[in-house]
């Protein structure tokens, strides 16, 4: 993977040769976003240091969303600030300050999370409108992958999982007993149990995506394709993960400790699946605001 060179990517390119006000402006926002939503937001931590669940990725996710909004501070446009943005932001700032304070007042959480998600846009188009709708959008939308709406599709996602791990068992010539997403063995069974829907490593992967989207300037086209791919590996790489794990359950007579504790191994199997994707995925050509 090339090094970028300062300017280059939402998150890594800033230019400090920016008046102190960017950066204020920078912090009034975050202040605007956090304070006056703070319940919601502390139920968010309470679920970001869970760090076996689903959501233990989050931190790491609202620490990348406070560099990618202080980066766009620093970043010196010179596309002259657009008053249809400024007004655009205003009305998304009106309605979803609305919208998440009315839904944090009746404790409906997932209502309130998704509604900050579009007050963030609202106000980096009114404090930052020189800015391109593409970062614009990327930097709000960075926070989704925090949010616990992603919780809903771990039920598609364990369905899948146990279809399509299912199926490739059935292939094989060792005896197995395939009932939704219980597979009984000589030795034992093997139950594709809801931590098994690949959730966290989806999230994750896209959540890459993104950000390595971002970082390498990728123009729209290029991003949904990069989302795409990380989509894919994802799912791959979750049902590769459990296909050998009933494999070294069948061959160790369910004696390995890799069936009883692989959280570990599904980082690692993931890492070694990521990690090169994104080192050769191409560049982006340098792309001006607009």
């Amino acid at each position: 993977m090339s090094i970028l060179q300062p300017g280059q990517g939402a998150l890594t390119g800033m230019n400090h040769k920016v008046a102190p006000q960017s950066l204020l402006k920078a912090l009034v926002l975050v202040l605007a976003m956090v304070l006056p939503f703070w319940p919601t937001w502390a139920n968010l931590l309470q679920e970001w240091t869970r760090w076996d669940q689903a959501l233990g990725h989050g931190l790491l996710i609202a620490a990348a969303t406070l560099y990618a909004i202080f980066a766009l501070a620093l970043t010196n446009n010179r596309n002259q600030p657009s008053l249809a943005k400024i007004y655009s932001g205003i009305t998304l700032v009106l309605a979803f300050a609305v919208l998440a304070a009315l839904s944090q007042r009746v404790a409906m959480d997932a209502i309130t999370q998704l509604a900050l998600v579009g007050l963030l846009l609202g106000l980096l188009m009114v404090f930052f409108p020189e800015a391109s709708w593409l970062k614009l959008l990327q930097t709000s939308g960075l926070l989704v992958f925090a949010l616990q709406a992603w919780g809903s599709l771990n039920g598609i996602l364990l369905w899948l999982a146990s279809e399509i791990v299912g199926s490739a068992v059935s292939q094989l010539s060792i005896p197995a007993l395939i009932d939704g997403n219980s597979i009984t063995l000589p030795f034992g069974i093997m139950l594709i149990a809801d931590g098994c829907s690949g959730l966290r490593y989806f999230v994750v992967a896209i959540a890459l995506g993104w950000m390595l989207s971002m970082n390498l300037n990728y123009k729209l086209p290029a991003m949904l394709l990069t989302l795409t791919v990380a989509v894919a590996l994802a799912l791959i790489m979750n049902w590769i993960r459990i296909f050998i794990l009933i494999l070294v359950g069948y061959y160790s007579e369910m004696q390995s400790s890799l069936v009883h504790e692989h959280e570990l191994f599904g980082w690692v199997l993931f890492g070694a699946i990521m990690l090169p994707a994104m080192f050769f995925a191409p560049h982006g050509k340098k792309q001006a605001a607009s």
